[in-house]
Formats: structure tokens, sequence, C-alpha cells
């Protein structure tokens, strides 16, 4: 900016060296007239004179030409600091967003590795499920332990509901029966149900509220896709487990999970679940929002 000098800083320049230029020319022509610098006071008073009233006037011009180049230097420079100012917040802005974006997908990265830590938890419980039964061996007639593992074991699990639902279903009246009876039924017989197998199919469920509770609290977003995912390792069995485990008064947590994200959407219903299936509501069945049904997209 320095060596683009304003005009006015010019012209004042000019001024000071053509002041400077008269006062030298004055001198010399009074030397030549008089071969002497002034020896009188008329001619001293007549110089001061000039160089005050001419010489004078022209500096003081030069120098409120040099004051307004200073203020033309100090706008230009506030204006350029500004600009620069400008430029480090956008800069700063920009940067803000890009940490901002890193951050987004930090936590992104941190939530899938934990769903999927879940997720990978829950098909190792599900390993681990055995389930033993007595069966006549039907060449001997005698009885022989059978022992099934891993998912398989959700067949057998749900056949043994059954029987205890079925049981406690013959004490109803043969009048009929209605949705608080059947809300009875289930809470007795799922309950003993359970008590017997709690050793065996507690964790399980427990994981399983525990992965609805991270998909509630996770981006809406990813909702969609973790309940695809989850439910993409359902078994039939399993699900029917899970409609009889949320309709208890012990996991009202579950069947809240169930109504909001249409967990039961895609669920089998046998004779024992359409005779209850009203006891969730449709909200239960179908959700525009949460359709996942075959979809893992």
């Amino acid at each position: 900016m320095l060596k683009n000098r304003h005009i006015s800083e010019k012209v004042a320049v000019l001024f000071m060296i053509i002041g400077v230029l008269i006062i030298l020319l004055s001198l010399g022509v009074s030397f030549v007239n008089n071969q002497q610098y002034f020896t009188v006071e008329l001619s001293l008073g007549e110089f001061g004179e000039f160089i005050g009233g001419f010489v004078g006037s022209l500096w003081s011009l030069a120098g409120i030409l040099l004051f307004y180049s200073a203020l033309v230097y100090q706008r230009e420079e506030l204006t350029e600091q500004k600009d620069i100012l400008v430029k480090q917040t956008d800069a700063m802005i920009s940067q803000s967003k890009e940490l901002e974006r890193q951050n987004d997908t930090l936590q992104k990265q941190k939530q899938e590795e934990t769903f999927f830590h879940l997720l990978r938890f829950h098909i190792d419980l599900v390993e681990t499920l055995t389930f033993e039964s007595n069966d006549i061996d039907i060449q001997s007639g005698k009885m022989q332990k059978q022992q099934v593992k891993g998912r398989n074991t959700f067949g057998e699990f749900y056949n043994v509901f059954k029987r205890f639902y079925s049981k406690y279903l013959e004490h109803l009246s043969d009048a009929g029966v209605d949705e608080d009876s059947l809300k009875g039924v289930i809470e007795t017989s799922y309950t003993s149900f359970f008590a017997e197998f709690r050793y065996e199919l507690g964790h399980y469920f427990r994981n399983i509220v525990n992965l609805l509770l991270f998909i509630d609290r996770a981006n809406e977003k990813d909702k969609h896709f973790f309940l695809s995912i989850l439910f993409s390792q359902i078994s039939v069995y399993e699900m029917s487990l899970i409609f009889f485990h949320g309709l208890t008064s012990e996991n009202k947590e579950l069947k809240i999970f169930i109504e909001k994200y249409a967990l039961m959407q895609d669920l089998y219903q046998d004779d024992l679940i359409k005779l209850n299936i009203n006891l969730y509501n449709d909200s239960a069945y179908k959700n525009e929002k949460y359709d996942f049904t075959y979809d893992i997209d």
C-alpha cells in the first residue's frame, strides 16, 4: 500500500520542495544583488514576510494534504483489517463446521460399533442356549435325553409355553373369553413358564430390551437401519416368544418398544397368536415410519 502513495501526499511533497527551492532562490538572488547576506533589518523583515506568507502557506497546505493522506491510509488499513477479520472469521466457521462433521462421523462410527457389539453379544447368547427334554425312544421304549442347542431351542421353548397356556385357558368359562380374560391367562401361564426357564432365557430378553433401548436413544436416521439388522437375526419362534413376553405386567417396557416401532409387523400368526392379536395396539403391526420388513438397506 505504501508504494502506491496517495496523490495528496505527492502534491504535499511537491509543495515542500517548491517552498525549499523558493527560499534557496531568494537567498541566492539577495546575495547576488547585495554581495552579502541581509545587512539591513528591512531586508530581513521583507524576506520573513515573504517566507511566512507564501512559503508558509504552501507548507501549511502541504501539511493538510499529508494529514488527509494519513487519514486515507488509516481508512485503507482499517478496511484491510476488516477484510482480514472477515476472512479469519469465515475460516474459523469453516473449521468449526468441519470439526462438527468429523465429530458427527466419529459419533456415528462409535454408535454403530456399540450396536454391532451388542448384536454380536445377542448372537452369542443365542448360540449358548440349550434345551433338554426326555423323549421315548420308539424302538427301545426307553426314556432318552434329547438336547437342542442354539436358535433351534426357541421352537422347543415355545411349544412348552403353549402347553402352559392351554392348561390355564381350560379354566376359563365355556361362555367365551374376552381381552381381560386372555390377559389373565397370559399373565399366569407365561409367568409360570418363565419362572421355570428364567435361567435359560432371562439374559436373552434383558439383552433384547437393552438393544431396543440403545436403538431408541439413537439418531432418527439410524433407527430404521438398526431395527432392520436386529430383526433380520430373529427367528419365527423367537418373535412368538417376544410377543407373549411383552404382554406380561413385568415387561411393560418391551411392550412400549413393540408398539412404538411396529416390531410385530413380520410376525407369523399361528392360532395361539391370532387368539391374542388384539392385546397389542395396531401400531405394533404397522408403522409407515418403521417399515423394515425384508429390508436391511
